[in-house]
């Protein structure tokens, strides 16, 4: 389920990736990847083991906790950025 969820998170951020602009900031990217990731474990687990329509009852609330636990990395994310060292990578 596990590997599921990083997969449906990994194909989201690549998506996200390439949105025009400047895309998503550090809390943009992490809310949608663990949104995805829930997303995933979620379709996986009714699809492979519980394909019961009470299951669904608990989506929103996975979702929930996704979305506060995605901010709260992104913030996380944000503050760790602020305090490392710009480096620059010389074209090879």
């Amino acid at each position: 389920l596990s590997a599921g969820g990083a997969l449906c998170s990994i194909v989201a951020l690549g998506m996200a990736s390439r949105l025009p602009g400047r895309g998503l900031g550090p809390v943009g990217y992490c809310t949608l990847a663990a949104q995805a990731h829930m997303a995933g474990q979620f379709g996986l687990a009714y699809a492979l083991f519980i394909p019961h329509a009470a299951l669904l009852h608990l989506l929103p609330i996975l979702l929930s906790a996704a979305l506060l636990f995605g901010v709260l990395s992104g913030i996380i994310t944000t503050i760790m950025l602020k305090h490392l060292p710009l480096q620059h990578h010389a074209a090879a």
